[in-house]
Parts: structure tokens; C-alpha cells; sequence
């Protein structure tokens, strides 16, 4: 995230990512990049939605995994786009290999309209 959004490479401290400034800049930066680059091929945007918080909390392999058993992302977003975004809302939550995971996606599909 600190490469996408500066274009330089830096080991960051865990002192600088515990600064609530740099740690919500960051953290917004790799949902931005997971978005517009790992799933930017994903045409709906429930389901692109659904696939981000996900990737956001166990990588974008993961949820690749989830859709078609394999990492390739270019698969995983060919089968995202033949499914309906409930259909691709369940497969995540049946298939994401960490309980936890399952339960970040659906707490945060869950606390969405808190935030409108």
C-alpha cells in the first residue's frame, strides 16, 4: 500500500503503522488497489464490493481460491462476473478457506448502512 500510494518501497515499523493516520491512509490505499487493479476486471459492483472486503481481509489469492480452487485471478473474475452478486456473496462465505474471513465479510456487509 505504501508503494501504491508513494511509489517507493519502505519497511514500515509498527510504530508507524500504530499512527492512526498513516495506518487508515494505508489501509484505504489497498482496498483502492484491490478494487482498481486486482478486481478491475470484476463488472458489478456488489459483487466487486463483496470480493474487496474480503481480499482486504485474507488477500486476493484467497478469494480467488474461493471462486475456482486456483489463485489465478483472471479465472477467479471470469467466474465472479457469470454470478449473480448473492450468488458470489455465498460462494465466499462457503468457500473462504478462514472462518474468520467469512465472518469480517459478514459483519461488515452487516454494519454498511451504519456508515451511509
Amino acid at each position: 500500500a505504501y508503494n501504491y500510494i508513494y511509489k517507493r518501497d519502505k519497511l514500515l515499523t509498527a510504530d508507524y503503522l500504530y499512527v492512526p493516520k498513516n495506518n487508515i491512509e494505508l489501509g484505504c490505499a489497498y482496498i483502492k488497489k484491490l478494487r482498481v487493479v486486482y478486481l478491475k476486471n470484476v463488472q458489478n459492483d456488489l459483487s466487486a464490493y463483496y470480493c474487496t472486503i474480503a481480499a482486504y481481509n485474507t488477500g486476493p489469492g484467497n478469494v480467488s481460491k474461493a471462486m475456482t480452487g486456483k489463485t489465478n485471478l483472471n479465472s477467479a473474475v471470469r467466474k465472479i462476473n457469470s454470478l449473480s452478486p448473492p450468488e458470489v456473496y455465498r460462494r465466499l462465505i462457503n468457500e473462504l478457506p478462514y472462518t474468520e474471513t467469512k465472518q469480517y465479510l459478514k459483519t461488515v456487509n452487516q454494519r454498511i448502512n451504519l456508515y451511509k
